[in-house]
């Protein structure tokens, strides 16, 4: 269920933001998961591993060009702050993910989220349906396809390592839709987001160094 809120979430912030930035908001979801994976999961980081955390969310906050006022210069409120809550679905989801690996296998995990999300959506989907085209389909087996791939690669992730670390590092993301998003839809990062891309990257590179 939480896995079907923050994908619900992203949806509604990509279809109203730039794809870069509804990608961030999504991944804000690591500050969520370091906080509930200590309360549920009392796992504990250490004290450098939380400073690289930090430091991969001021890189986050410079490519959201987050001012003094507390504004997003240039983006709509409310699809932001439901890419944020979308983000805190993502953490719980993050943490439910670590604990049930524990004890149940990979596709199980992946069969829960893909069934529960297939049924609360089919409504939604029935109402209003179109009919896609050839190329439409292939766009869309191709993206489900790709969406599985990563989910059963980022749930084998967490069998093995913190919750906190793993969906830190899931900030990777945000690199590959930058990138996709300038190919592909013609959008366009200014200096100070490259240069908050560029400090995520450096403090995920300490934080993988530190374990």
């Amino acid at each position: 269920l939480a896995g079907f809120g923050g994908l619900s979430s992203l949806f509604y912030a990509l279809n109203a933001l730039p794809l870069t930035i509804a990608t961030l908001l999504n991944w804000c979801a690591p500050l969520f998961t370091v906080i509930f994976s200590m309360l549920f999961l009392k796992e504990r980081y250490s004290r450098r591993s939380l400073l690289w955390m930090g430091l991969s969310f001021v890189g986050l906050i410079l490519v959201l060009q987050l001012d003094l006022s507390g504004q997003f210069k240039g983006l709509p409120m409310l699809p932001v702050l439901v890419g944020i809550l979308g983000a805190a679905f993502g953490g719980v989801a993050y943490v439910a993910v670590r604990a049930a690996t524990a004890r149940v296998g990979v596709n199980v995990v992946v069969s829960y989220f893909v069934g529960i999300s297939a049924i609360l959506s089919l409504p939604g989907a029935i109402a209003v349906w179109q009919t896609p085209s050839a190329l439409q389909w292939g766009l869309l087996v191709a993206m489900g396809a790709c969406a599985t791939l990563g989910q059963i690669s980022m749930i084998q992730a967490y069998r093995y390592a913190q919750a906190g670390v793993v969906s830190t590092m899931n900030l990777l993301s945000i690199v590959f839709s930058a990138v996709w998003g300038g190919v592909f839809l013609g959008d366009r990062l200014s200096l100070e987001q490259w240069v908050g891309v560029a400090v995520l990257l450096v403090s995920l590179a300490l934080l993988a160094r530190n374990k």
